[in-house]
């Protein structure tokens, strides 16, 4: 067998980005207006305040629920009460309940690989909200171990977190593949810890952002990565 474990990246690879394609910049942007205006903060100063906290949410620094809403208005001196700070956090959650729509093929191909007897496992830069659904979606009983940044402290490009993927899965670096997008630097760390890389870019999914423009092998589907492994 060609690999004992493949592991897979989430928003953009299983799910459509956040932000890319370009509808789903738009659902973004609506999101964060709508939860501006809950907490009567400026959508510009949300939006800049949210984007600093990203980094300290996608390692558990700042909690999740209504806190990261929490930090924005004390960041932004702006007097709000607690059911605002809830009312918030639950049209933020519904988003990224929205968001977390497996792509075509994902359910078959992930059953197919464990079928086959290849370990399954998954690697997510993500904030709270993700965390707090994940044992919900249909996701959870796909995969033999799911690394969230958000529970475990570390983000890709470290190295760390690919390293701790694999012991969970009890597998050797050179043994695995990583399949994703290519978002924050991901691809190149999972080379340069040993593993076999592909980037996948669905055919609507044109837009690269700040995205690594990978020189490597690439997919356009999930389903295609049954062909890697044959």
């Amino acid at each position: 067998m060609r690999y004992r474990a493949i592991f897979f990246d989430l928003y953009g690879t299983l799910v459509d980005d956040l932000r890319y394609p370009r509808r789903q910049e738009l659902k973004y942007r609506r999101w964060k207006s709508k939860a501006a205006a809950i907490l009567r903060v400026p959508v510009d100063d949300f939006t800049r305040v949210w984007s600093e906290t990203v980094p300290h949410q996608s390692v558990g620094k700042i909690a999740g629920g209504h806190a990261p809403y929490e930090f924005i208005c004390d960041t932004l001196d702006i007097d709000v009460a607690e059911d605002e700070l809830k009312h918030a956090a639950e049209v933020g959650l519904e988003y990224v309940r929205y968001a977390l729509k497996p792509r075509e093929g994902t359910d078959e191909t992930l059953g197919r690989l464990r079928d086959a007897g290849i370990k399954v496992g998954l690697i997510s830069n993500c904030l709270g909200d993700t965390s707090e659904l994940w044992p919900s979606t249909r996701f959870a009983q796909l995969f033999d171990a799911s690394i969230l940044s958000f529970d475990v402290g570390l983000v890709k490009p470290d190295p760390r977190i690919y390293h701790l993927a694999c012991e969970r899965l009890e597998v050797d670096p050179r043994d695995c593949l990583f399949i994703g997008d290519g978002g924050s630097g991901e691809l190149t760390g999972a080379s340069k810890v040993g593993m076999d890389v592909v980037l996948i870019r669905a055919p609507y999914d044109t837009e690269s952002g700040d995205r690594e423009d990978w020189r490597g092998a690439r997919i356009s589907s999930v389903a295609e990565v049954l062909t890697l492994v044959e």
